[in-house]
C-alpha cells in the first residue's frame, strides 16, 4: 500500500500459538519482512487466547505485530484479552469461519447454522471489530491437493472445498452471502453509505447427461506405460525418492513392484510380511488381482500399524493358497500401490503427529520371515499432463466388450486390480460449468482433457465433482476414470452439486 499497491497488512506466520511457546521464530520473520521493505501493518492469526501461555506470549510479541483471533461463533474472550494488551488495539477476527470442511466418511456435508453465523457477525460489529472471511469462497482441491486433519484419528479431506462458504464452490450466491451483505449494508448506512454494487448473476450450469464407458486399459498395460522412476533394495516413503529427472514425487500414488520367482513353494511359505507402515491407502495386487486393500482413515498411528499387520497376514495366506492350486507360472509379480490421501496440516503443539506425515510404504518387506525382499521397481502415478498424454495416445486400449469377457472368465472371489477407463463427452457450442456424478463407481480419480479434477469415493459425503466450463471444449472431450475398486456403467454430468 505504501508503494501504491493494494496490500494494507501482512500476516506473520499462521496459528503459531498452536506450535511454540517462544517468539524467536516470529521475531525473525518480522526482521526478514522489514528487511525486504515491508512497511505495512503486521498482524498475527491465532486462536488460542484462552491459554495462559499464549496470553503471555502475545504480550511479548504484540510489540511487533497486532494480535488477532480466529473463530466461527462467539466462544472466547479474546477481544477483551487483546484490549488488555493495549486498550488502543483494534480488534479483528483474522479467520471468521463461515463454514467447515468435509472429510471422507463423515456422513454428510458440513453446514453450520446460519443463525450462529449471524450471531457472531453481530457480536463482531457491535464490538467495533473487523473480520476476514474464511472462506469467502472455498473452491476445489483439484488433483491431489487436498489436506487432512487428525482430531479423532486420520481424516483426509474430500476434493471439494466448498466449505459451506458465503459463495459456493462454483462461485454462486448463497443465503449466507445475502446475510453478510445485508448486515454490512445496514452497518454502512450508519456512516453514510446507502447502497452497495449490484450482485452479479450466477454463471450458467449445464446438464450434459450420461455417457457410457467405451474403452479400458487394464492394470498390467496401464503400469507398463508408467515409466520406472527409480529402483531400490528396500521400500521407503515417497518423499525419499527422486525419479530419473531428479524430481521428487510426493503426491498421488507410489507403486512398489517385485517379481517373485516361479520356484517359490507357496504352500510352504510363511508369508510376505509388511513390517512398517502403509500410508494412507494400500492396494496389493498379485498377477493383476487385487487381494488386499486397507486405509488408515480414522485410525491413530498405533491402530493403523496393528490393523495392517493382522489383516495383511490373513489376506496373504488366502492368495498364496489360491496360487498354489493354479498351474505354475515362470514368475509372479507383486505390486504394492499406496496412495497419499493428504497430509495433516494442523496439529497442536503437544502432538508429534507431523513426524508421521511421510507417505507410502516403510519397510522392510520380509519373505520367509527373515528373508528381506529386495529389487523393487518404483513408479509414481500422479496423472500429470505429461503422464495423461502418454496414456491417452497409447494404442493399447481395449474395448469394453473384451474387458467384460475377461471378467466373466475370472474365478469367483478374484478382485479386479485398479483399471483405467475412457469415455467421450461431446459438446455443441460454448461449454458451461457442470458437476460430474460417479454413481455406481467405487473410488478413484477423474481426469478431463488431461486435467486431474480430483478424487471421488462412494463413501461420501461428496457425490459430485465440480467441473469448470473452461476445462471443457466444444466438440469431443476425453474423460479418463482411474477406478480402484468397482467399475460403474456410465458417468453423469448434471447442473447442480451434491455434496
Amino acid at each position: 500500500f505504501t508503494e501504491g499497491g493494494p496490500i494494507i497488512m501482512f500476516q506473520v506466520e499462521n496459528e503459531y500459538s498452536a506450535y511454540g511457546k517462544n517468539t524467536d521464530h516470529l521475531k525473525l520473520l518480522v526482521y526478514l519482512m522489514k528487511g525486504h521493505g515491508v512497511k505495512e501493518l503486521l498482524v498475527t492469526s491465532d486462536h488460542k487466547f484462552k491459554d495462559k501461555y499464549v496470553e503471555n506470549k502475545a504480550l511479548d510479541f504484540s510489540k511487533y505485530a497486532l494480535p488477532t483471533d480466529n473463530f466461527d461463533i462467539k466462544k472466547s474472550n479474546s477481544f477483551s484479552l487483546i484490549r488488555k494488551l493495549n486498550k488502543h488495539f483494534p480488534v479483528m477476527v483474522m479467520e471468521f469461519w463461515t463454514g467447515w470442511f468435509d472429510f471422507w466418511g463423515q456422513g454428510k456435508h458440513s453446514t453450520p447454522n446460519i443463525k450462529e453465523l449471524e450471531k457472531s457477525l453481530n457480536f463482531i460489529l457491535d464490538e467495533g471489530g473487523s473480520f476476514n472471511l474464511y472462506m469467502f469462497i472455498g473452491g476445489t482441491n483439484f488433483g491431489f491437493t487436498s489436506g487432512a486433519n487428525n482430531f479423532t484419528g486420520y481424516q483426509p479431506l474430500v476434493t471439494s472445498y466448498d466449505y459451506d462458504a458465503i459463495l459456493s464452490e462454483a462461485g454462486d450466491i448463497t443465503a449466507k452471502y445475502n446475510l453478510v451483505r445485508n448486515k454490512l449494508l445496514k452497518f454502512y448506512k450508519s456512516i453514510g453509505v446507502n447502497d452497495l454494487p449490484k450482485v452479479p448473476p450466477n454463471t450458467p450450469k449445464a446438464s450434459y447427461g450420461n455417457i457410457e464407458i467405451s474403452e479400458v486399459m487394464e492394470w498390467d498395460v496401464f503400469l507398463s506405460l508408467i515409466p520406472i522412476g527409480t529402483t531400490d533394495n528396500k521400500v521407503n516413503f515417497m518423499e525419499t525418492y527422486r525419479d530419473h529427472d531428479g524430481v521428487y514425487n510426493v503426491m498421488g500414488y507410489i507403486v512398489y513392484s517385485h517379481v517373485i520367482g516361479g520356484n517359490t513353494h507357496w504352500n510352504k511359505m510363511p508369508g510376505v510380511q509388511l513390517t512398517g507402515f502403509a500410508r494412507d491407502r494400500l492396494t496389493a495386487v498379485l498377477n493383476s488381482e487385487a487381494f488386499f486393500v486397507m486405509d488408515n482413515i480414522r485410525k491413530t498411528v498405533e491402530e493403523e500399524h496393528q490393523f495392517l499387520h493382522y489383516n495383511w497376514d490373513k489376506a496373504w495366506q488366502e492368495v498364496a493358497s489360491k496360487i498354489e492350486k493354479k498351474p505354475k507360472k515362470p514368475s509372479q509379480r507383486l505390486d504394492l500401490m499406496v496412495e497419499n490421501l493428504g497430509r495433516v496440516n494442523y496439529s497442536p503443539m503437544e502432538s508429534a503427529l507431523f513426524d508421521h506425515q511421510r507417505k507410502g510404504l516403510q519397510g522392510p518387506v520380509f519373505r520367509y520371515i527373515f528373508d528381506i525382499i529386495e529389487e523393487w521397481n518404483i513408479r509414481f502415478i500422479n496423472f500429470s499432463p505429461e503422464q495423461c498424454k502418454i496414456l491417452s495416445r497409447s494404442s493399447t486400449w481395449s474395448s469394453v466388450e473384451d474387458h467384460e469377457r475377461k471378467l466373466k472368465d475370472r474365478s469367483d472371489g478374484e478382485k479386479l486390480a485398479p483399471t483405467l477407463y475412457r469415455a467421450y463427452l461431446n459438446i455443441t457450442g460454448k461449454p458451461n460449468d457442470t458437476f460430474v456424478k460417479m454413481e455406481g463407481w467405487g473410488k478413484g480419480v477423474l481426469i478431463v482433457n488431461g486435467f486431474n479434477l480430483g478424487r471421488y469415493w462412494s463413501m461420501g459425503p461428496q457425490k459430485t465433482l465440480y467441473l469448470p466450463g473452461p476445462i471443457l471444449k466444444s466438440g469431443r472431450n476425453e474423460i479418463l476414470v482411474f477406478e480402484e475398486v468397482k467399475r460403474g456403467k456410465d458417468v453423469t454430468f448434471q447442473n447442480f452439486p451434491e455434496l
